[in-house]
Protein backbone atom coordinates (compact mmCIF):
# COMPACT_ATOMS: atom_id res chain seq x y z
CA UNK A 1 0.00 0.00 0.00
CA UNK A 2 1.53 3.13 -1.18
CA UNK A 3 0.21 6.31 0.88
CA UNK A 4 -1.63 8.30 -2.04
CA UNK A 5 -2.88 10.69 0.42
CA UNK A 6 -6.37 12.07 0.99
CA UNK A 7 -6.53 9.11 2.65
CA UNK A 8 -6.18 6.69 -0.52
CA UNK A 9 -3.55 4.67 -1.08
CA UNK A 10 -2.22 2.78 -4.56
CA UNK A 11 -2.81 -1.08 -3.59
CA UNK A 12 -2.47 -4.04 -4.82
CA UNK A 13 -2.75 -7.80 -3.06
CA UNK A 14 -0.19 -11.18 -4.44
CA UNK A 15 -0.36 -14.75 -3.10
CA UNK A 16 3.06 -14.84 -1.43
CA UNK A 17 3.52 -18.80 -2.50
CA UNK A 18 2.06 -18.61 -6.21
CA UNK A 19 2.71 -14.76 -7.03
CA UNK A 20 -1.20 -14.85 -8.06
CA UNK A 21 -2.74 -11.55 -8.02
CA UNK A 22 -5.71 -11.37 -5.57
CA UNK A 23 -6.69 -8.02 -6.57
CA UNK A 24 -6.19 -5.44 -9.13
CA UNK A 25 -3.87 -2.25 -8.76
CA UNK A 26 -5.66 0.88 -8.32
CA UNK A 27 -6.30 4.06 -6.34
CA UNK A 28 -8.42 3.68 -3.28
CA UNK A 29 -9.77 4.70 0.18
CA UNK A 30 -8.46 2.33 2.74
CA UNK A 31 -12.45 2.22 4.11
CA UNK A 32 -12.58 0.43 0.34
CA UNK A 33 -10.63 -2.57 1.62
CA UNK A 34 -12.62 -3.85 4.38
CA UNK A 35 -14.62 -6.46 2.12
CA UNK A 36 -10.72 -7.71 0.89
CA UNK A 37 -9.49 -7.83 4.47
CA UNK A 38 -12.28 -9.37 6.17
CA UNK A 39 -12.62 -11.95 3.77
CA UNK A 40 -8.93 -12.48 2.61
CA UNK A 41 -8.42 -16.76 3.41
CA UNK A 42 -4.91 -16.58 3.80
CA UNK A 43 -2.88 -14.50 6.08
CA UNK A 44 -2.50 -10.74 5.30
CA UNK A 45 -0.32 -8.07 5.49
CA UNK A 46 0.40 -4.51 4.60
CA UNK A 47 3.85 -2.92 3.32
CA UNK A 48 4.63 0.26 2.00
CA UNK A 49 4.81 3.51 2.89
CA UNK A 50 0.88 3.46 3.61
CA UNK A 51 0.81 0.25 5.57
CA UNK A 52 0.65 2.33 8.86
CA UNK A 53 -2.79 3.79 7.52
CA UNK A 54 -3.86 0.06 6.44
CA UNK A 55 -2.64 -1.09 9.78
CA UNK A 56 -4.38 1.60 12.04
CA UNK A 57 -7.94 0.57 10.18
CA UNK A 58 -7.65 -3.31 10.11
CA UNK A 59 -4.79 -4.67 12.74
CA UNK A 60 -7.47 -5.82 14.58
CA UNK A 61 -9.05 -8.10 12.04
CA UNK A 62 -8.22 -11.65 12.17
CA UNK A 63 -5.63 -13.13 10.02
CA UNK A 64 -3.54 -9.42 9.06
CA UNK A 65 -0.08 -9.79 10.55
CA UNK A 66 1.66 -6.41 11.63
CA UNK A 67 4.99 -6.34 9.69
CA UNK A 68 7.59 -4.14 11.77
CA UNK A 69 7.88 -0.53 10.24
CA UNK A 70 11.67 -1.50 9.18
CA UNK A 71 10.60 -4.28 6.78
CA UNK A 72 7.32 -2.32 5.30
CA UNK A 73 9.37 -0.35 3.24
CA UNK A 74 10.66 -1.36 -0.48
CA UNK A 75 14.26 -1.07 -1.12
CA UNK A 76 15.60 -0.53 -4.30
CA UNK A 77 18.34 -3.36 -4.04
CA UNK A 78 15.82 -5.90 -4.09
CA UNK A 79 14.53 -4.51 -6.93
CA UNK A 80 17.63 -4.94 -8.64
CA UNK A 81 18.04 -8.11 -7.18
CA UNK A 82 14.55 -9.65 -8.93
CA UNK A 83 15.55 -7.40 -12.07
CA UNK A 84 18.89 -9.69 -12.09
CA UNK A 85 17.12 -13.07 -11.72
CA UNK A 86 14.80 -12.13 -14.18
CA UNK A 87 17.16 -11.58 -16.69
CA UNK A 88 19.04 -14.67 -16.14
CA UNK A 89 15.85 -16.81 -16.72
CA UNK A 90 15.90 -14.45 -20.36
CA UNK A 91 12.54 -12.68 -18.81
CA UNK A 92 14.15 -9.21 -19.47
CA UNK A 93 12.11 -6.77 -20.47
CA UNK A 94 13.08 -3.18 -22.59
CA UNK A 95 12.84 0.01 -21.31
CA UNK A 96 10.43 1.11 -23.99
CA UNK A 97 7.94 -1.99 -22.14
CA UNK A 98 8.17 -0.19 -19.19
CA UNK A 99 4.89 2.10 -19.34
CA UNK A 100 3.35 4.06 -16.25
CA UNK A 101 -0.29 2.94 -15.29
CA UNK A 102 -1.90 6.04 -14.05
CA UNK A 103 -4.89 5.45 -11.66
CA UNK A 104 -5.97 8.77 -10.85
CA UNK A 105 -5.44 12.47 -11.88
CA UNK A 106 -2.45 13.67 -10.48
CA UNK A 107 -2.80 16.80 -8.10
CA UNK A 108 -1.94 19.53 -10.85
CA UNK A 109 -4.55 17.98 -13.16
CA UNK A 110 -7.64 17.78 -10.39
CA UNK A 111 -6.84 21.57 -9.70
CA UNK A 112 -6.66 22.66 -13.39
CA UNK A 113 -10.09 20.73 -13.64
CA UNK A 114 -11.47 22.71 -10.62
CA UNK A 115 -10.71 26.12 -11.73
CA UNK A 116 -12.17 25.18 -15.05
CA UNK A 117 -15.24 24.09 -13.58
CA UNK A 118 -15.18 27.04 -11.41
CA UNK A 119 -14.54 29.84 -14.13
CA UNK A 120 -17.44 28.40 -16.45
CA UNK A 121 -20.11 28.75 -13.34
CA UNK A 122 -19.20 32.06 -12.25
CA UNK A 123 -20.40 35.15 -13.82
CA UNK A 124 -18.77 38.10 -14.27
CA UNK A 125 -20.66 41.60 -13.54
CA UNK A 126 -21.68 43.38 -16.71
CA UNK A 127 -20.68 46.31 -17.81
CA UNK A 128 -23.21 48.80 -18.35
Amino acid sequence: ALDARRAQVYSAAFDLETHERLMDDDARAVADLAEFVENCKKPLFFVGDGAALCYNKYGNVPGVLCVPPALRNGRAAAVAYVAEQMAQRGEAVLPEALLPDYHRLSQAEREINTNDETHRTCRRPRRI
